[in-house]
């Protein structure tokens, strides 16, 4: 069995499957997909996969999926990708100095001594949160019956801050310290949506789904005051704190180094809270 016979020329890049990610011509299945229900992307590409699939099975390597690698449609980054929904009611309670306390169902009032201050989340987020889950299922429902292994979102952090405070990735912004908060809450909650989906088709509670996180800490090598606090904000932002927050307590928390109260919680998911699992497994990535 020749290479060349199970697929298309240059689709295969190493050995990292995406389902979207798989050709030259990067998120085009996506994007036909939502253009037109019920249809998931170009034949060539399903065919592809499929034969994939088969390889791997033949060579006793069980493959994983993973939904969304550092790439999506142009369309949606139009629709304003990830960045959408409760940025803008944030940013609005900030400029009064408000904390404030999300909930599933919007902005919830103050707690402790704080004055209430209650906003209703922006839909927007819910609106582009569902393209990705309608994207998710409808993978699901295609391959679900052939793969057991599905990662939602590599490196949700790296995602967030290479794109929005280090500026070295799309969209390129640089020192978008609130706005890679946002982004980073947002691919958490569509991970959560995305795994309560696919739990609930058939198939769904034989899947394991799970998210890769890269795990890292930047310890400053010399003691100077601003290598350390670069070092701690590095570490906060591109690490860990969020993330695993989130995943033990239903609660994302973000901080800036403008905010002189430390992480706030910006989220809560009350049903994480009470303990309901959103991960099968857990993806370490981690670079020395």
């Amino acid at each position: 069995m020749e290479a060349a016979d199970l697929f298309p020329d240059k689709w295969m890049k190493g050995i990292a499957l995406s389902v979207y990610q798989n050709s030259s011509d990067t998120n085009s299945n996506w994007t036909t997909f939502i253009k037109r229900r019920g249809y998931l992307g170009q034949k060539q590409s399903i065919r592809a996969f499929q034969k994939a699939n088969d390889f791997w099975n033949m060579l006793g390597v069980e493959p994983m999926v993973t939904l969304h690698h550092f790439t999506h449609p142009q369309w949606f980054e139009d629709k304003g990708g990830f960045t959408k929904g409760l940025y803008d009611s944030i940013k609005d309670a900030s400029a009064l100095g408000l904390p404030m306390f999300i909930t599933e169902h919007g902005l919830a009032d103050e707690r402790d001594q704080h004055r209430a201050f209650t906003i209703r989340a922006n839909h927007a987020a819910a609106e582009n949160e569902e393209y990705f889950v309608s994207y998710s299922t409808r993978v699901f429902q295609e391959y679900g019956h052939r793969v057991r292994l599905w990662t939602t979102f590599n490196e949700p952090t790296c995602f967030a801050f290479v794109g929005y405070i280090a500026g070295l990735w799309c969209p390129g912004e640089l020192f978008g310290m609130q706005k890679c908060g946002q982004v980073l809450l947002n691919l958490l909650r569509a991970h959560v949506s995305v795994y309560r989906a696919i739990k609930a088709l058939p198939g769904g509670q034989v899947a394991r789904v799970g998210l890769v996180h890269q795990h890292i800490a930047f310890v400053p090598r010399d003691n100077w005051p601003w290598v350390r606090a670069l070092g701690k904000w590095m570490t906060f932002w591109f690490g860990s704190h969020s993330v695993l927050t989130f995943f033990k307590t239903g609660t994302f928390e973000w901080d800036t180094p403008f905010s002189s109260s430390g992480p706030k919680a910006l989220y809560t998911d009350a049903r994480i809270a009470a303990g309901e699992p959103v991960n099968d497994w857990w993806g370490i990535n981690y670079y020395s």
